[in-house]
Order: structure tokens, then sequence, then C-alpha cells
């Protein structure tokens, strides 16, 4: 199958992973930077427009090391979750490509999905502070993490009823 629109989305969601790559790369320089002791440049990316700029500016993330660290594990731990959801939706898109959609291996990739991203929902449900010797702990739901789970997880069993049709398909042949 020669789709243009899913060749599109491929390119898009490559783009996507790229974009987290470097996210990684740069929470693994925060969490480097708290044990090497390396100062934080106060704009990064001068030469680009103002509207594309890292501030490493008074923020509560750098007024510890614990806050440090733990942030940048945590952003380290979610791009890489990401990551992991978007090269199993490429996987998904290259089997639709090849008319295999409805075979089992979509559906784990589906469901691995709605695990990843269910994962993310958890890892930012709490969010602990220390500041100037007061540690204080926060509750956030990020729910777009919880709908896109649910969706992962509705589609992983949509395209289960389709394998199960498909084989039955194939019985009657």
């Amino acid at each position: 199958m020669n789709n243009r629109t899913l060749k599109t989305a491929i390119y898009v969601i490559r783009l996507l992973q790229l974009g987290y790559l470097l996210m990684v790369i740069l929470m693994l320089y925060l969490l480097l930077a708290t044990y090497f002791n390396w100062t934080y440049p106060e704009m990064v990316f001068n030469h680009l427009p103002h509207w594309f700029t890292i501030d490493f500016g008074e923020n509560e993330i750098f007024q510890s090391s614990f806050n440090q660290v733990y942030y940048a594990v945590q952003g380290t731990v979610l791009a890489t979750l990401i990551l992991l959801s978007l090269e199993a939706l490429i996987q998904i898109i290259y089997s639709i490509r090849s008319l295999t959609a409805f075979k089992s291996d979509s559906i784990i990739k589906f469901r691995r999905i709605g695990v990843y991203t269910f994962l993310c929902f958890l890892i930012t449900l709490v969010k602990p502070q220390y500041v100037e010797q007061v540690f204080s702990l926060k509750i956030s739901f990020e729910f777009q993490y919880l709908l896109f789970a649910c969706v992962a997880l509705m589609l992983a069993e949509v395209f289960k009823e389709g394998n199960n049709l498909w084989e039955e398909n194939q019985l009657t042949i």
C-alpha cells in the first residue's frame, strides 16, 4: 500500500523522536551538571529567534540539587517512554502500509503504547520539591497521558476484534 498520508505521518513521528532525543540529552546534561558542578548558560541557542530559547533562570528546579536530579531523571524517563511509544506507533503504521494491521503484533504495540503513556501519567502525578530546606509535595494530574493511554488501549481492543474477524474470514475461504 502506497499511501502519502502514512509516509507523512512517519516523517512527522521521526521528527518528534528527534526532538525527544534532544530532550533526553538535555536532561542528561542537567543530571550530570549536578555532579560535576557545571554552570548553566543563561541562554542556549542565542543565535536563534527569541521564541526558541532555553532559559536557565531562577526556577525551583535549580534551587536544590535534589530538584535538579529528580526532574532530570523524570524528564529522561518521560522522554524515553514517549520515544518508545512513537517507535511502536511507527511499527503500527508500517503494518498498516503492508496490509497486516490486524495481526496480533499491532494489538501488542497498541497495548505497549497504552502502558507507556499510563506510566507517564503515574510519573508526573507527584512532584516533590526541596526549596530552602523545605520539602513539599505537589499532586499534578496530567490528563493528556491518561487520555492517550485509554485511547491506545481502546484501539488495541478494536484491532483485537479486527484480528478475530480477519481470522474467521481466513477460515471461510
